[in-house]
């Protein structure tokens, strides 16, 4: 279930910075949307995926993925993206910068800020719910079905109101974006 899609923008690029709780959250963001939103979406994913096979191959030009290095050198990255923001793409972030191992969400790195400060465009803040219990981590292969409760595993994706740059620091407008994700959280439970 997907509630508040209408807070994404329509006219402008913008930045979509969501709990990172499995390897399917692309998929969880991105299933109710129109072909053309998604037809100009993308999302950052660790470089690692980029190994050349059919699957990874699939997997980059279907999500329209831009790889970075979580370790290194992020300038290409930041460069490839901020075009895609003028062009009036959207982009999907993960700011805990890799998959929660307990479905808790972990610290925010500052990226997503910068970016939006440097192209001038919204947050987005986006909670999912129920992603990790059907594909966590330590997972080779998704639940698709909980035995226990006799049914399928239930997803909500609920997004907040666009977060503007209004002169903040990256690590302010971060924090503001952290408490909107996480009373997404709340307010979903």
């Amino acid at each position: 279930r997907v509630t508040n899609e209408e807070n994404l923008p329509d006219k402008d690029g913008y930045i979509i910075c969501a709990n990172h709780v499995s390897n399917f959250d692309f998929i969880f963001l991105t299933l109710n949307f129109r072909y053309e939103r998604f037809a100009k979406f993308c999302c950052m994913a660790k470089k690692e995926l980029f190994n050349g096979s059919l699957a990874s191959r699939l997997i980059v030009r279907i999500g329209g993925m831009v790889p970075v290095d979580r370790g290194g050198r992020v300038d290409e990255t930041m460069a490839a993206l901020r075009k895609k923001l003028g062009q009036k793409w959207g982009v999907l972030v993960h700011p805990e910068g890799t998959r929660s191992k307990t479905g808790e969400m972990g610290k925010f790195k500052s990226g997503a800020a910068v970016l939006a400060i440097e192209a001038n465009v919204p947050i987005v803040p986006a909670y999912i719910k129920g992603g990790h219990e059907i594909f966590p981590p330590d997972r080779k292969l998704p639940r698709l079905f909980n035995w226990k409760r006799l049914s399928k595993y239930k997803v909500k994706v609920v997004y907040g109101e666009p977060i503007y740059p209004n002169g903040e620091s990256p690590e302010e407008l971060m924090a503001k974006v952290r408490e909107a994700v996480l009373a997404l959280k709340n307010e979903e439970n």
